[in-house]
């Protein structure tokens, strides 16, 4: 409850800043934000154990807050343009159908997600349910560095183009240069897996090796899919972002029933794979005139 406001207020910052361009501002305010954040946890978790782990949740959103407000208050070529008076309704209305989006968005997948880990505890147990958890944790923090990228810049770069043309560029040169990165740092992690448990888990969670695997494959599909959707909110194609969402939802929930019957708690990770197999090939059929069609003439596309 002390949490969420200053990280509430933190995301409120950054959305502004990035309205504005600050791309490289919000790099630089990140990055000391995270590792200040993460030297207070590690040093809380030092003292004071698991104790000193839930207080460093409630520390860290605040003092990232406090980096992002220092550093907007610094620049005041930035700050005289955050005024209450510059607040326009009419555009606030219109940013409703964004807003509905957040909200399924934020309600369907953490439920669903909740869904998969109380059957995961009522076929395997809570152990087991512990290693699915953990495997979602570490992707959690690996796929950050990708988030960012796509929401600091495709989300607003979306919203200029106004062209199949330039609409597709953006899609394949990502495709090319950030890609083949990433697909090398998962293999890296792949490989790593054994002393990434040690070092950020214990012995008892040895078997989450086992999960890497189908985790690391369904979290590049992701990747493949994700920027292209991110067309649906620069677009606001409403009905097009909670169908996929939707249908995402459902399958990974179904999905995940019927491979944990089958596997086991991996089952879940394989279903995590699948569902993102399916979502991006959703994804393809939505998008494929505009990705893989014959380009129109210039004038016809900007009609589009």
């Amino acid at each position: 409850a002390i949490a969420l406001p200053f990280y509430t207020l933190n995301m409120f910052s950054f959305s502004i800043m990035n309205g504005f361009a600050k791309y490289k501002f919000l790099m630089v305010i990140n990055i000391i934000g995270q590792i200040m954040g993460l030297c207070v946890t590690l040093l809380l978790i030092w003292q004071d154990n698991i104790d000193g782990a839930l207080v460093s949740v409630v520390i860290s959103p605040s003092l990232i807050f406090l980096i992002t407000v220092v550093g907007i208050v610094n620049r005041r070529n930035f700050l005289k343009h955050l005024k209450v008076s510059n607040i326009d309704f009419d555009i606030l209305k219109k940013l409703g159908p964004f807003a509905l989006m957040a909200i399924v968005s934020g309600f369907a997948l953490p439920l669903v997600m909740i869904g998969i880990r109380n059957y995961i505890i009522s076929v395997e147990g809570m152990e087991a349910a512990g290693f699915w958890e953990a495997m979602n944790r570490i992707s959690v923090y690996y796929l950050m560095f990708v988030n960012s990228i796509m929401t600091l810049y495709f989300l607003p770069r979306f919203q200029e183009i106004d062209n199949i043309k330039e609409f597709r560029a953006e899609v394949f040169d990502f495709y090319k240069t950030m890609i083949p990165v990433f697909a090398m740092g998962l293999l890296v992690i792949y490989l790593m897996r054994t002393f990434i448990i040690a070092i950020f888990l214990t012995d008892e969670f040895a078997r989450v090796e086992d999960l890497f695997g189908w985790q690391l494959l369904g979290d590049l599909v992701k990747v493949l899919a994700i920027v292209i959707a991110y067309q649906f909110i620069a677009k606001k194609m409403f009905v097009h972002f909670i169908i996929t969402e939707l249908f995402l939802v459902f399958m990974l929930y179904a999905t995940s029933v019927y491979f944990v019957d089958l596997y086991g708690v991996k089952g879940a990770n394989i279903a995590h794979f699948v569902s993102y197999i399916l979502y991006y090939i959703m994804i393809l059929i939505i998008f494929g005139s505009s990705l893989f069609g014959i380009l129109p003439d210039a004038d016809e596309d900007k009609e589009r």
